[in-house]
């Protein structure tokens, strides 16, 4: 006789896959082929259509000045390094890295590929046999981060961002001398909200956590708050820690380049140089 468990996670997938399979059959837009591409229009077979979910967020992806700077360098370097940075970066990524440490006014910065690449590589490496807290809303591409860092030795716990003390109660609870990283979204991808990071990165501060800030939605958007700033998202969009006038005092930033500046390229603003963490 089957494991109930094993028989009601069965039940579970196959509505998964159920319900996948009749939005592919009923929806236009599910793995839907696009012929063609015009600023926000797409057209897809005979149909134009306005692509009101890009995160392209300020255009730049069809920037014709934009494109045409990236060519010289593409040329020098080719379309792809065939090096893991532990082999060797080209010359172009630590000059990325020295401004973008500059724009963020971080300590450090480290390039690599994905953000998702980030979580699973650098949380697990961050909690070691430690604690783990993740907000309950967090990207799911964190949650993994954190899931894996679970299967390598450390204890995985849910707070709420809106609830500061729950997260401050939970730290107070875990024994002395173990290692504790709490995980959460700067600005939110669907809500646009953004956490009281003052209060939460005091707490982790006081309870001797890092606070790790996945803020791919908010780099090169939201800034640093300045008098004479146009609009209430800040100026430069140099990420939710300069915009809500935090340090990186025990805060690891992950930021991205792609939903801003449309390039397939990710970061981590360091308290520390990077090669004593990762």
């Amino acid at each position: 006789m089957p494991d109930i468990t094993t028989s009601i996670m069965k039940a579970r997938r196959d509505q998964r896959l159920s319900d996948l399979e009749h939005l592919r059959r009923t929806s236009p837009m599910s793995d839907a082929v696009l012929d063609e591409v015009q600023g926000r229009h797409i057209r897809c077979g005979d149909r134009w259509l306005i692509d009101f979910a890009s995160c392209n967020y300020l255009g730049f992806d069809c920037d014709p000045e934009i494109i045409g700077a990236i060519e010289p360098a593409v040329r020098r370097w080719g379309t792809h390094p065939s090096w893991s940075r532990l082999l060797g970066s080209p010359r172009i990524y630590p000059e990325i890295e020295e401004r973008l440490a500059a724009l963020l006014e971080a300590p450090d910065t480290l390039l690599l590929p994905t953000a998702t690449l980030i979580h699973a590589s650098v949380i697990p490496v961050l909690a070691g046999s430690g604690h783990v807290f993740v907000e309950a809303t967090a990207h799911r591409t964190v949650y993994d981060g954190c899931v894996a860092a679970r299967g390598q030795g450390a204890t995985l716990q849910r707070f709420r961002g809106d609830r500061p003390d729950q997260l401050d109660a939970q730290l107070r609870a875990v024994p002395s001398g173990s290692s504790r990283l709490v995980c959460l979204d700067g600005v939110n991808s669907m809500s646009g909200n953004i956490p009281d990071v003052p209060r939460l990165a005091a707490i982790c501060r006081n309870r001797g956590a890092t606070l790790y800030l996945d803020d791919t939605h908010g780099f090169g958007i939201v800034g640093e708050r300045r008098g004479d700033e146009l609009c209430p998202y800040g100026a430069r969009g140099n990420s939710v820690v300069r915009h809500t006038g935090e340090t990186y005092d025990d805060i690891v930033l992950v930021g991205g380049f792609s939903k801003a500046y449309s390039s397939l390229l990710a970061f981590l603003a360091l308290p520390t140089p990077p090669s004593r963490i990762c």
